[in-house]
């Protein structure tokens, strides 16, 4: 990776590739202008995720042409996600723009992106609009996804997949496991973070063939199934499995008195199969209750490890800007 030095970097981008050697030129040609056009220090930062048709021998050549170029290689392929995060921990800007490298997500909306950002938001996602994108294999799935993102986490951000400009300090705090660059506003949302999103144009692909196939589908509902469970009950696991226990609990009990009832009012045909179903119910409560304990006990261990942050200290900007809305609010009530 060839270092670039400046003493202060306003903009970062971020952008993971895999094989995109068809796109690389012209993404990066078009990048570098949008940001020299804003007269602002920069850094272009693209992840070369472990390609094989020469997309990371390309990326080197170009430094000579566009000295902002930073470009990192991963020494095989690790996704998206490890990608994104690389591209993170390297980044130094104040704001990092987080981008693909298929030209879908146009660069000339970083303006708009950056200038929404500094109004005091933590992170600001674009909202992809006429997007050319098959109904079924990806349409319909990331409505579901978002749907069901937005109802866990109170985040309500409609599209978690576009173009993405955060501030440089949280992006660099994130640990992005796999499968997590797909709801980043979700994720910062539910860490403390202000967030919000503008419409933003969607291109078709510059060039070369998508890499969403069928099998990303499953993985994308996985990945947000497990993000719901997670976040679910305000991250504490016991709140979660404790509630479904002591419903468990209450049905247990509800079917005790029918077993009771049936055994001296019925004959055994009907008690002994409520009586099987009085003992499973009962069970099941005990096991969700024990089941959160140790989630619960896990769940600490893992914060301890990793010193993951549960909750952000407003930035004095964000601080500034909710000062300065409150008070154009009341001028205009008043």
């Amino acid at each position: 990776m060839k270092p670039f030095h400046a003493t202060v970097v306003e903009i970062s981008t971020v952008t993971p590739m895999r094989n995109e050697l068809t796109c690389v030129r012209e993404f990066v040609r078009r990048v570098d202008a949008v940001l020299q056009s804003l007269g602002d220090e920069y850094e272009i930062l693209i992840v070369d995720d472990g390609s094989t048709d020469g997309t990371g021998e390309l990326l080197e050549e170009l430094t000579s042409e566009y000295p902002r170029l930073r470009p990192l290689r991963l020494n095989r392929n690790f996704g998206q996600a490890i990608a994104t995060d690389a591209g993170f921990q390297q980044s130094v800007g104040r704001f990092v723009v987080m981008l693909d490298g298929d030209l879908e997500q146009p660069p000339e909306e970083i303006p708009r992106m950056i200038a929404e950002a500094r109004k005091g938001f933590d992170l600001v996602s674009g909202r992809r609009t006429n997007r050319d994108i098959s109904k079924f294999l990806r349409a319909i799935p990331s409505r579901a996804a978002n749907w069901l993102l937005r109802r866990s986490t109170g985040c309500e951000v409609r599209d978690m997949g576009g173009i993405k400009c955060l501030r440089g300090d949280i992006a660099r705090e994130l640990r992005l496991r796999a499968g997590q660059h797909r709801f980043l506003p979700a994720l910062v949302h539910v860490l403390g973070g202000k967030v919000t999103e503008i419409p933003v144009e969607a291109h078709r692909r510059f060039a070369g063939h998508s890499h969403y196939g069928i099998s990303r589908v499953f993985d994308v509902l996985l990945d947000v199934i497990y993000f719901t469970c997670q976040t679910a009950g305000k991250g504490r696991p016991m709140y979660f499995f404790g509630r479904l226990g002591m419903i468990l609990s209450v049905l247990s009990g509800a079917l005790l008195s029918a077993t009771s009832l049936a055994f001296v009012f019925s004959t055994t045909a009907t008690a002994w199969p409520l009586l099987l179903l009085t003992a499973l119910t009962g069970f099941s409560s005990a096991a969700a209750m024990a089941c959160g304990v140790g989630l619960e006990l896990l769940s600490e261990s893992h914060a301890g490890i990793l010193d993951r942050r549960h909750l952000r200290l407003a930035s004095s900007e964000s601080v500034a800007a909710d000062t300065e809305g409150s008070a154009e609010s009341l001028r205009r009530a008043a």
